[in-house]
């Protein structure tokens, strides 16, 4: 219940004309990605999934403009997902490079993947894909509403691709600093 109820009182403030403006700094994403991977630590290993980051990143850091809580629920949101439905003895791995003036992150599974027909509604809110239905009963289907508003409200996109027994990769796009 307190999921759900922090869900709706975030999607409703982010909605609102009234909302208070964020104040955005450069954000470093590889700590971000790694604080966000050894969170989630605990939950692999129960599930006994392989979870792991890579940064392409060379000796200058990637930096976005934004909220550290911001990319910290866009990161949680998707790699939390991804080791929800990735069975055990799976592999989620979050991959960071530059790409000419933007950052690139894809979250890569090996998990249960999510159906053709479902891609298009991915991001409604309130949208949970019949397979993610029938092995979590858990979720709000507000989580990819938010990440997404996040995302575009960074200046970025987001996209998916996925095929169903085999995994899911969502890569996000967020303009330099």
């Amino acid at each position: 219940m307190q999921t759900l109820i922090d869900d709706l009182l975030d999607l409703v403030a982010r909605k609102s004309e009234f909302s208070v403006s964020e104040e955005r700094v450069p954000i470093p994403l590889r700590e971000a990605i790694e604080d966000v991977v050894r969170r989630l630590k605990v939950p692999a290993e129960e599930k006994q999934i392989a979870l792991e980051s890579s940064c392409e990143c060379g000796e200058e850091p990637i930096r976005v403009l934004a909220t550290k809580e911001g990319i910290d629920r866009i990161l949680n949101n998707l790699v939390s997902n991804a080791v929800k439905y990735t069975p055990s003895g799976g592999r989620v791995c979050v991959r960071l490079h530059r790409a000419n003036r933007e950052a690139c992150i894809q979250i890569v599974d090996t998990g249960i993947g999510i159906p053709e027909d479902s891609l298009p509604h991915l991001f409604e809110e309130f949208y949970r894909a019949p397979n993610a239905k029938l092995q979590e009963r858990e979720g709000t289907g507000l989580g990819l509403a938010i990440t997404k508003d996040l995302v575009i409200r960074y200046g970025g996109q987001i996209a998916v691709q996925s095929k169903v027994g085999t995994g899911t990769t969502f890569t996000i796009t967020l303009p330099l600093c």
